[in-house]
């Protein structure tokens, strides 16, 4: 009985677990525990077959004196937990890194016949092979039953699910920032090198002779010692990543799927990964790149605030405070009044459509004023607002906002026309008209993001 392992704990790998959990924790939600709780999960039984395995083939071994004895199948028990916490910090700097970003703008369409389609088709096989390669050479390493054995056994369990992984979500491997990708990857491997590197010198651990390579990185550290700790961590950001990626898919397109719980079961994840992704919504994506694009350059606080709500919330207050932004600069930025005064009149316009009963065809059809493909409110947005623009009012959620804080919204930049260098105060003659003024540019953006709020999450 031994406390070597247990002090590689205490000393290196849970002060920046505590350290990540504090800075955190005020963004937490259910979602991310949920996800944290699942990857631990999958990592934990995934792992230890394996790795009971090495031990029982002497492959790996701990000193007695290194560890306090108890096991699973013959796995010491600072062992499992090491999967546990090497997870769970993986995990946390992705969450940190990864909290800003809204993922439906790094889903793709794929259209198969086009050039870009099959781009990603190239992409996507690219990493199949990379992966179906690994697997091939692990085999072979562990056929020769020579110093490469252990490393075979590393590639022969890894490739396979990172095989898997990058089939369900290249697209989003290869777009995410790379501060959603190579940093949680980069950081705790060298971090874990060093650790390692420090436990093979105190024997703290031992890989055996005759199944290694005796290569290694740098003194101390075995190349398969770091090899194992890059595709672990690999496998972590790589399940992350495609976790996202079905949430981004359900939360994105509500066609495909109309209701999404708060804490999307596994099978749900998975149907959502293997929707085509040349039946995605193109113009609901662009819309929502346009969006936030609009806010990173124009109301950057707005957008990394809209971080701390999440899913199909997030996706509107975003597109409701983009189409405040669209209709602010289609008045402040026109040559004239009379041409502002004319962006008011058109804005006023698409509402009354957007908010107008059902309309009968010709050929008897009946269609909704506000349906997003043949509506009168999207002939209309077409037809008179500039191309980056339109895209913003069809996706205004207006079947979850009342039309009085949109109206009175466009009465407030009314107002704003009046102020001129020869009447500074415009309109605001009292304090009466003070707050009717800071009612309709201000409390309007308020009252839509509550009834947004309330429409998502329902008071019981």
């Amino acid at each position: 009985m031994g406390y070597d392992y247990a002090l590689v704990h205490l000393t290196y790998t849970l002060p920046p677990a505590l350290l990540l959990t504090a800075i955190y924790f005020p963004l937490t939600t259910r979602l991310d525990l949920y996800k944290l709780s699942f990857l631990i999960t999958v990592a934990v039984l995934s792992t230890i077959p394996w790795d009971s395995y090495l031990i029982r083939t002497n492959i790996w071994s701990y000193p007695p004196n290194a560890v306090l004895g108890p096991t699973i199948w013959q796995i010491p028990i600072e062992e499992v937990f090491f999967f546990v916490i090497q997870t769970y910090n993986t995990t946390l700097l992705y969450l940190l890194f990864s909290k800003p970003v809204l993922h439906s703008v790094y889903l793709v369409k794929e259209d198969k016949a086009s050039k870009d389609g099959k781009k990603w088709q190239y992409i996507k096989f690219a990493g199949q092979a990379l992966f179906g390669l690994a697997v091939k050479k692990g085999i072979d390493y562990i056929r020769a039953e020579g110093p490469k054995t252990y490393l075979g056994l590393i590639l022969v369990w890894a490739a396979p699910f990172l095989f898997m992984l990058w089939s369900l979500a290249y697209q989003f491997l290869v777009r995410l920032p790379l501060t959603n990708t190579v940093l949680p990857i980069a950081v705790p491997t060298l971090y874990l090198w060093v650790v390692d590197t420090l436990a093979l010198k105190r024997g703290t651990w031992v890989i055996e002779q005759g199944t290694k390579t005796g290569w290694e990185l740098w003194p101390g550290l075995e190349a398969e010692e770091a090899i194992f700790f890059f595709l672990t961590n690999c496998l972590i950001v790589f399940g992350l990543v495609a976790f996202d990626n079905a949430v981004a898919i359900l939360n994105t397109f509500p066609v495909h799927f109309r209701k999404v719980p708060a804490l999307p079961s596994p099978a749900l994840l998975v149907k959502a990964l293997l929707l085509p992704a040349g039946t995605y919504d193109d113009d609901r994506i662009l819309g929502i790149q346009q969006s936030v694009d609009r806010l990173r350059a124009k109301s950057r606080s707005f957008y990394l605030a809209s971080s701390t709500f999440q899913g199909r919330l997030r996706i509107d207050l975003v597109i409701l405070y983009s189409f405040c932004r669209v209709a602010d600069d289609l008045i402040d930025n026109a040559s004239s009044p009379a041409e502002a005064k004319t962006w008011v009149k058109k804005l006023r316009n698409f509402l009354d459509l957007s908010y107008s009963g059902d309309i009968k065809t010709e050929k008897g059809e009946i269609i909704r004023g506000s349906d997003k493909n043949r509506g009168t409110a999207t002939l209309f947005a077409v037809q008179n607002c500039p191309p980056d623009v339109f895209l913003t009012l069809l996706l205004l959620p207006t079947d979850r906002l009342s039309k009085e804080p949109l109206a009175e919204l466009l009465n407030g930049f009314e107002m704003d026309l009046t102020f001129s260098p020869t009447h500074p105060t415009g309109p605001i003659k009292s304090e009466s008209d003070l707050d009717l003024y800071g009612a309709r540019v201000a409390g309007t953006v308020a009252l839509l993001c509550i009834q947004l709020v309330l429409y998502h999450h329902p008071l019981r």
